[in-house]
């Protein structure tokens, strides 16, 4: 995810008022937030059905009244309601007997409340943070990295208590930090298929600015967030017009860069040395076959004149750094564009377990840095 002061940073560099800007693989919308901000009107797309609504909900207009209401709710003095599995089809259970009959006295709370849309967004993407967290996944990794048996029976949970913390803090943001007034649609669908969501979703044709910041890896091998995201999923999904169907991890995280491609591209070791021997080859060929294609779409999402500025890092694969600035830079020059600048910010907190095993769980004692460095690449079309 884009840091919140780089964000902030490029947006008061490049916004400026009623511009379209553009963010095609916008996750949680800290770019286009920030976008917002200075008042650009506001598009995205992402494969991540859970991040669109959490999108949906940062560039919404909720009643704040309403939202308030729910955060004095009180779930010990609700009725006891049957609760559902909300894990779907996995065997490993994420939430204890307590968090769920919790989490369940929540969404009926919301369900017995007549919220307009936006405000049900909002407590939606409440209830799916409130999820994460009181679930028995790692805090510290999207990924399903369990906690231990023993450090699972030792733990005790308030869902209420996390329902309230987020709600107040949403509320404070709201009211000390609303948005102008723009225009914003966030739509769950591909960068590649962008022509399609183009016409079934209204979006502009083209786009003053770009501001994204792409997976430095494959969905499916290296990102994984689908995971975690099919178990919020499954809890958000309860409320009543939510209109999320039930997902699987898998098919979230095969939809992103690199899921899908059969053959993947030749390698230039300008970009990655991992060689045709290596195990980590064909992922990392379909990953940047995928990438080649979006940025064919993006350049032509904008305007001449128009700038698209990227994000970046080098995440290791295979042993060996991929150097995904080098790589977008090349296709998007290939593609017209004119490379204004090129920035390098050091990432200090990227580090990963070196083995996950079978129940989700990383051993904390072995640690690996998979980022060092961050880029911010700046490219202008002619």
């Amino acid at each position: 995810m884009v840091a919140d002061e780089v964000a902030e940073g490029l947006a008061a560099e490049y916004v400026e008022p009623r511009a379209d800007v553009f963010d095609p693989f916008c996750g949680t919308s800290r770019t286009l937030l920030a976008a917002g901000a200075h008042g650009a009107n506001c598009y995205g797309t992402d494969v991540n059905p859970l991040a669109v609504l959490v999108s949906r909900a940062k560039l919404s207009e909720p009643d704040v009244s309403a939202l308030s209401r729910l955060a004095h709710v009180s779930p010990e003095k609700l009725p006891s309601t049957p609760y559902p599995r909300f894990e779907g089809r996995r065997t490993a259970d994420y939430f204890s007997k307590g968090a769920r009959a919790q989490l369940s006295a929540l969404i009926y709370a919301i369900n017995r409340e007549d919220l307009d849309r936006d405000s049900l967004l909002v407590a939606a993407a409440v209830l799916s943070a409130t999820a994460r967290e009181v679930s028995t996944c790692r805090q510290g990794s999207w990924k399903l990295h369990r906690l231990s048996a023993e450090e699972r029976s030792s733990r005790r949970v308030d869902a209420a208590r996390v329902f309230r913390r987020r709600m107040f803090r949403v509320i404070d943001d709201l009211r000390s930090q609303p948005l102008p007034a723009i225009e914003s649609r966030i739509v769950n669908g591909s960068v590649l298929d962008l022509p399609r969501l183009r016409s079934l979703h209204g979006l502009p044709a083209q786009f003053d600015l770009v501001l994204t910041s792409p997976p430095y890896g494959d969905s499916f091998s290296t990102v994984q967030y689908g995971g975690i995201s099919s178990i919020c999923i499954g809890v958000v999904r309860n409320l009543r017009g939510s209109r999320l169907p039930p997902i699987h991890g898998g098919r979230i995280d095969s939809a992103g860069l690199g899921g899908s491609v059969e053959d993947p591209l030749a390698i230039d070791k300008k970009y990655w040395c991992g060689g045709v021997a290596n195990r980590a080859f064909g992922r990392v060929g379909a990953f940047l076959a995928d990438v080649e294609r979006s940025c064919l779409r993006i350049a032509e999402a904008v305007k001449v004149g128009g700038r698209a500025v990227f994000v970046l890092g080098r995440r290791s694969a295979g042993g060996w750094r991929l150097a995904l600035d080098e790589f977008i830079c090349d296709c998007m020059l290939d593609l017209g564009f004119r490379r204004e600048s090129v920035r390098k910010r050091e990432v200090v907190h990227k580090w990963t377990p070196w083995i996950v095993n079978s129940g989700g769980r990383g051993p904390e004692t072995r640690l690996r840095r998979t980022m060092r460095w961050e880029y911010t690449l700046t490219l202008s079309k002619a």
